[in-house]
């Protein structure tokens, strides 16, 4: 299973094809990995030069050449003596085209990447640089990475050849943390995400060429929140709300140089709950009931109308249990009756997790105004919403 929200976005910019939902033809640099004779580019701890390569002493270190058939300089790189005595890349390390041109590179230190790192694209060298996406940018494209021990730190971006950006994503410690951007050849920004060590969080944008707003999503932990209504009939809605799906857990491997990723979605967390405003409406149109829900439990104000739309209960819930002052209210606008529930203290971090228990007893009539309560005891809309559950 590999069509995720993370999975989308994440490789977007790589050699993969993900959309949420729908395949989509990725926007990604996806880099030839060099011969096998090179130096090793993934794995940069080889235990031996390749027997075409040439070593010249420099210091305490010495510079390891290897050519391509036609005798050019392929890959440049310092190495060391590593505490098993196998070679270790440390310095600059360098890869070049056929024709001598570079292709990109960096600074090992010990083995690991370190410092920035950059390469060179060139139009159609794989199918996916040479694909519609790219019609409108002009090659060849640089892509360009911090590496603090061998891990992404900071910004990864990738321009054409105007310096124009394609994308531009942060990392920390190798892990999605920050801005994610990415933009149209026309210098319009296309979508944005954010992420916290990996984890989608906080509010997702995507435009036209335009730049007229197409999308919005939020992500709270890296569970995405939805808006869901149903209708009575075509202009006569029956409810509206907001729900949290569950989180995905998504195995996600990258390799900056080739251009290479994966994802797989290995487990879920979590069930779909209730989070955030909802509304019931009377099939008149006027509100049968409103309140807000908190990862799956009522929380804060509640509000219930009789059908000709005068007030019929005002209180409160902390945390999925009745709280604070209630009135009800009668058609005729008199009050039928008040009374207070305990107040119970705020929870942790005020997040609420759903009740164990049931809400006081002591609420609406079961019927009145066609609004019955839940198992739990305490008044809460009726309606379709509660079959979506």
């Amino acid at each position: 299973m590999k069509s995720t929200r993370f999975l989308a976005l994440m490789v977007a910019g790589f050699a993969l094809v993900a959309q949420p939902l729908a395949a989509q033809v990725s926007r990604a640099p996806a880099i030839e990995q060099p011969p096998q004779n090179s130096a090793d580019t993934q794995s940069p701890q080889p235990d031996a030069p390749p027997a075409t390569s040439e070593s010249a002493p420099n210091g305490g270190s010495q510079i390891i050449r290897d050519r391509f058939p036609n005798g050019a300089v392929q890959v440049e790189r310092h190495v060391i003596r590593g505490v098993d005595n196998n070679f270790v890349n440390h310095g600059a390390w360098m890869a070049y085209y056929p024709d001598g041109n570079e292709v990109g590179g960096g600074e090992y230190v010990n083995g690991k990447r370190q410092g920035n790192w950059w390469r060179w694209v060139a139009p159609g060298e794989t199918p996916v640089i040479s694909g519609p996406q790219y019609a409108g940018y002009q090659g060849p494209f640089k892509s360009t990475a911090n590496y603090v021990d061998d891990e992404i730190e900071g910004a990864w971006t990738i321009v054409d050849a105007r310096g124009q950006k394609i994308v531009e994503w942060h990392f920390q410690a190798g892990k999605p943390h920050g801005l994610w951007s990415w933009w149209y050849p026309n210098g319009q920004k296309e979508r944005e995400t954010r992420y916290d060590q990996g984890v989608p969080t906080g509010k997702e944008f995507a435009w036209d060429p335009q730049g007229h707003l197409v999308s919005e999503a939020v992500y709270i932990d890296g569970r995405k929140k939805v808006f869901v209504e149903a209708w009575y009939a075509p202009g006569s809605k029956s409810w509206e709300g907001w729900y949290l799906e569950p989180k995905e857990i998504v195995k996600t491997q990258y390799e900056w140089w080739l251009g290479e990723a994966s994802s797989v979605v290995v487990g879920v967390e979590g069930e779909r709950v209730r989070h955030g405003k909802w509304t019931w409406y009377f099939p008149t149109g006027g509100k049968q009931s409103e309140g807000v829900y908190l990862f799956g439990a009522m929380h804060g104000e509640w509000k219930w109308w009789h059908p000709d739309g005068a007030k019929w209960i005002h209180g409160a819930y902390a945390n999925g249990v009745q709280a604070g002052q209630w009135t009800w209210w009668r058609p005729d606008g008199s009050t039928e009756r008040q009374q207070s529930f305990p107040v119970a203290a705020p929870a942790q971090s005020d997040v609420a997790a759903p009740p164990t228990s049931s809400a006081p007893t002591a609420t609406a009539p079961a019927t009145k105004g066609g609004v019955a309560p839940p198992q739990t005891g305490a008044p809460a809309p009726l309606g379709p919403a509660n079959s979506l559950d």
